[in-house]
C-alpha cells in the first residue's frame, strides 16, 4: 500500500517536473531570448547613433571652414594666400587647399609640407551634396597611399563676377579614430559606406541571425 502511494507521488512529481521543463523550454526561454535580443539590438542602435552624432558633429565643424575662407576671400581677394595659410595653421588636419578658376590658368595652392603633394582628380560620382548646405559638396575617399583616407570639401563662389572653386582636403584619420574609439570590440559590426563602396569597417566576429537582421534598420550618415 505504502509502495503504491510512493509510486503515485513519484509519478506526480515526474509529471510536474516535466511540465515545468516544458514550460521553461517553450515559454520562459523564448521570452528570455527575445528580451536579450531586444536589449542587445537597442544597445547596438545606441552605439550606432553615438558614432553618427559624433561623426556628424566633426564633419559639420569642418564644413564651416570653406564658408569662412570664401567669405574672407570674397571681401579681401588680395589676401587669399594669407587666409589659406592662416587656416592651415589653425587646422593641422587640413592637407591641402586650392582656389582655382576654370577661366584662368592661375591656381592658388596651400599645402601642408608634412604630406606629399596631392594632385587628386575627383570624378563627379564621388561628390555628395550636403543636406545642410546644398552649395557644399563632400567626397570621402579611400586610397592606397598615405594618408589612406581623405575627406574633401568643395564650394563654388565668385569674385568680381569671376567664378572660382575652393577645394579643401582633410586627413580623415580622425573620423576613423572616432569610429575605432567606440566600444564595439569584435562582438559588434560597424561600417561606413559611400556611393563608391565601404570606407571603413571594423574587424568583427559578430553574426546576427535572420530574425535580428530583419529588426535592425540601416543607418546612413547624413552629411
Amino acid at each position: 500500500m505504502r509502495l503504491s502511494i510512493l509510486k503515485k507521488i513519484l509519478i506526480a512529481i515526474s509529471i510536474i517536473t516535466a511540465a515545468l521543463l516544458l514550460l521553461v523550454w517553450f515559454v520562459v526561454l523564448p521570452k528570455y531570448e527575445a528580451s536579450f535580443l531586444s536589449e542587445r539590438l537597442t544597445f547596438i542602435r545606441q552605439l550606432q547613433k553615438s558614432s553618427i552624432d559624433n561623426l556628424d558633429h566633426t564633419i559639420d565643424g569642418w564644413s564651416q571652414i570653406p564658408r569662412f575662407i570664401i567669405s574672407h576671400v570674397t571681401e579681401r581677394p588680395n589676401e587669399g594666400e594669407n587666409i589659406l595659410r592662416m587656416m592651415m595653421t589653425l587646422h593641422p588636419e587640413i592637407i591641402q587647399m586650392r582656389i582655382r578658376s576654370s577661366g584662368h590658368s592661375d591656381e592658388l595652392i596651400s599645402q601642408d609640407t608634412s604630406y606629399p603633394l596631392l594632385n587628386l582628380q575627383f570624378p563627379d560620382s564621388t561628390w555628395e551634396h550636403s543636406k545642410v548646405d546644398s552649395a557644399l559638396q563632400i567626397a570621402w575617399l579611400n586610397r592606397t597611399e598615405i594618408p589612406t583616407q581623405l575627406l574633401a570639401m568643395q564650394m563654388h563662389f565668385q569674385v568680381h563676377r569671376i567664378p572660382f572653386t575652393l577645394t579643401v582636403v582633410w586627413n580623415a584619420k580622425r573620423l576613423n579614430d572616432i569610429l575605432a574609439g567606440l566600444p564595439f570590440d569584435k562582438e559588434y559590426s560597424v561600417s561606413i559606406h559611400s556611393p563608391s563602396g565601404i570606407i571603413a569597417q571594423n574587424a568583427s566576429i559578430f553574426k546576427l541571425d535572420v530574425t535580428a537582421q530583419r529588426k535592425i534598420s540601416q543607418l546612413r550618415l547624413v552629411l
